[in-house]
């Protein structure tokens, strides 16, 4: 049989890998935007270069 504290530290470490794994997906998306956001960027920079 577990005591409360072991219980309790489990629970304490399910959630900070929770939000480890909430942290990654955010950079994971965050980057997504990023590399979306700067071919976007190029593409009008390549746009202004032809009016030339």
């Amino acid at each position: 049989m577990e005591s409360t504290s072991e219980r309790e530290s489990t629970s304490a470490r399910e959630r900070a890998r929770m939000r480890e794994r909430e942290r990654v997906r955010e950079r994971e998306h965050t980057s997504e935007r990023v590399r979306a956001l700067s071919e976007r960027e190029r593409a009008r920079v390549r746009e202004r270069e032809r009016e030339y």
